[in-house]
């Protein structure tokens, strides 16, 4: 059930982006430009250390969320919605993103639980699937920052939408003057 609702998730995200765009105000929130950077800059970081299927990623901005990608793309989103002041799509947002995300990181934690056993047992009791730990957790496992590990897992593409929807609602909301 959770795989199959989770495979939406990412047709709700270009919905809701499309949404944003559509609705885009004559006056943008400026300063949410910079919630929509920190959720980039999360999503760039995590990419940085996640090695998929092969090791259970728990250092760098793992030790402190299980989930710190599906973070980064909720904090950068919600930027998006508070740029453009649109209250209802942002709860909108809100209610959806915990609907199909929260489906998606249901379904991968089965998956992890069965791939590592054990090891992601005592990570899941220490560090939260989605709300963050104000301390990192402890681990003994060696990993550092790779930006190759960003190239491989792809994470350039995640930033060239976010930019380009954030132009594109800069232009939407410039031609409504």
């Amino acid at each position: 059930m959770f795989l199959k609702l989770a495979e939406h998730r990412l047709l709700f995200s270009y919905i809701m982006a499309a949404l944003a765009i559509v609705f885009a105000p004559k006056h943008l929130f400026y300063p949410a430009l910079i919630i929509i950077a920190i959720g980039a800059a999360i999503r760039i970081w995590a990419a940085g250390y996640v090695k998929k299927n092969d090791v259970l990623a728990i250092v760098g901005p793992y030790s402190y969320v299980r989930n710190p990608l599906y973070f980064g793309t909720f904090v950068a989103a919600l930027g998006a919605f508070i740029l453009i002041q649109n209250w209802w799509l942002t709860v909108i947002f809100i209610f959806g993103f915990a609907l199909f995300y929260g489906a998606a990181i249901r379904s991968e934690e089965i998956f992890l639980q069965d791939k590592f056993g054990d090891e992601f047992a005592e990570y899941s009791k220490n560090v939260k699937a989605f709300l963050p730990r104000l301390t990192p957790y402890k681990s003994d496992q060696d990993s550092k920052f790779s930006w190759e590990m960003v190239k491989k897992n792809h994470e350039y593409k995640s930033l060239t939408c976010a930019i380009a929807s954030v132009l594109i609602i800069f232009l939407i909301a410039y031609l409504r003057k």
